[in-house]
């Protein structure tokens, strides 16, 4: 059943107003549905509550603090239903969080806005953004596997993938340094943060790269290994490694559902990717579809 809150004491239950009197608030956000998941959203009165509310929400628990977000950028993204001081503020409240249910909805969220304002004037503060919020999260788990455990080894990955494939500077570097301690060296990456440093380091790769990750899909014997090897391939952004690319995965070496895959990949790499990835997916339709 959808319910709006609002600050005062009336509750809006579906398309019928029920005015009831809720007493005494306490203090901060007035939380509905505590420590639930489901598919029902909670519509609040985001002007009257947010700002007051901020603080109160690092009190909660991990499953709380993701719902407060996800209802907060469902109305935000898809109704334009509140400020962009707001939002902003919102997600500068999560940095440092590590539990992996709340980094996962924050990754959503950053997702949603990406589709927003890619190729836009407004990309360079949408980076800003993620830096500032992720970096402090990177800064705890570290890139080491040694003391992670559980979920928090995802939150790991997942933010060393997001900040190198945005090019953060820091986060590539040290993914560029590591992945050359294996490449010359033999010094095999972690397994929770081997995708995420291969993927970094292929965005801005170039040939010798590119044959380092092919190798590696060749000599690989899982089908898990090999489609983990194709987002890596996908990654890369250079205009002439991306064409091969394109062109290699119609040939014997990839098999026929992962066609699609890799192409897809590569068209996620921003407008250029998109555009050849598009341009060579309407050239081979037939053989594709």
């Amino acid at each position: 059943v959808p319910v709006k809150l609002y600050s005062g004491d009336v509750v809006i239950i579906g398309c019928d107003e029920y005015k009831d009197d809720i007493g005494n608030m306490p203090t901060g956000l007035p939380l509905i549905n505590s420590g639930q998941a489901s598919y029902c959203r909670v519509n609040y009165d985001w002007e009257s509550l947010l700002g007051p509310g901020l603080s109160y929400i690092q009190t909660l628990e991990p499953r709380d603090k993701a719902g407060i977000l996800m209802h907060f950028f469902l109305d935000f993204v898809r109704t334009r239903d509140g400020k962009i001081e707001h939002a902003v503020e919102l997600v500068r409240h999560y940095a440092g969080e590590t539990d992996w249910i709340v980094v996962d909805a924050l990754l959503g969220v950053f997702d949603s806005l990406e589709a927003l304002v890619r190729d836009t004037k407004s990309w360079a503060g949408y980076l800003h953004l993620v830096y500032s919020t992720l970096t402090p999260i990177l800064e705890k788990v570290g890139w080491s596997d040694a003391n992670l455990s559980g979920n928090i080894t995802f939150t790991q990955g997942a933010v060393i993938d997001r900040l190198g494939r945005l090019g953060h500077s820091d986060t590539c570097g040290e993914a560029r340094l590591l992945f050359s301690r294996e490449q010359r060296a033999g010094q095999r990456l972690n397994k929770s943060i081997r995708p995420a440093v291969y993927r970094s380091v292929a965005v801005t790769g170039g040939q010798a790269e590119k044959q380092y990750f092919m190798d590696l899909y060749h000599s690989a014997q899982r089908n898990e290994e090999k489609r983990m090897l194709l987002t890596v391939l996908g990654s890369f952004t250079n205009s002439q490694i991306v064409q091969e690319l394109l062109d290699w995965s119609m040939s014997d070496d990839v098999k026929l559902q992962d066609r699609v895959f890799l192409i897809s990949c590569l068209a996620e790499t921003g407008l250029e990717g998109r555009a050849m990835a598009f341009k060579f997916f309407k050239d081979n339709f037939e053989t594709l579809s």
